[in-house]
């Protein structure tokens, strides 16, 4: 974010007023875009399942993690990114203006469709592509 942010800062916001609460809606509105921009600045999607902030405690050396005991890195719907569950982190920045944030979701795509096009092609017998719900973290959809 360059200026401090300011430019960031200055493409969206939500101010509410009223009630004690409403303070409350335009702090949260504030902290998920701060934490969607931390997220999704990097070269691989923005994670649905526990974005860049997962929680977890460390484990003795040889311990595999479980849902009920695991380190920070324990995903429990693996390291697959979901499209159905992906877009919805992605849906809004459109919405916001934050577009720039939309580059590594849509670059998996891209830099996986020659290998979706070769495979496409064997099972199908098509030129076309084909891309599964689900990606795999190196960007190869299963």
């Amino acid at each position: 974010m360059s200026n401090g942010g300011t430019e960031f800062w200055d493409r969206s916001w939500i101010q509410v007023s009223g009630a004690p609460e409403a303070g409350k809606v335009s702090q949260s509105y504030a902290i998920q875009r701060y934490m969607t921009a931390c997220a999704g600045r990097g070269a691989q999607p923005i994670k649905f399942n526990g974005s860049l902030f997962t929680v977890g405690h460390d484990l003795p050396e040889g311990t595999s993690s479980t849902e009920s005991s695991h380190d920070p890195d324990y995903r429990a719907w693996g390291n697959s990114f979901w499209n159905q569950n992906t877009r919805l982190m992605y849906w809004p920045l459109i919405a916001t203006g934050d577009d720039d944030l939309l580059a590594p979701w849509f670059n998996m795509y891209v830099q996986a469709l020659p290998l979706v096009k070769d495979r496409t092609q064997a099972y199908f017998i098509t030129p076309e592509a084909r891309s599964s719900r689900r990606s795999t973290f190196g960007a190869c959809p299963m």
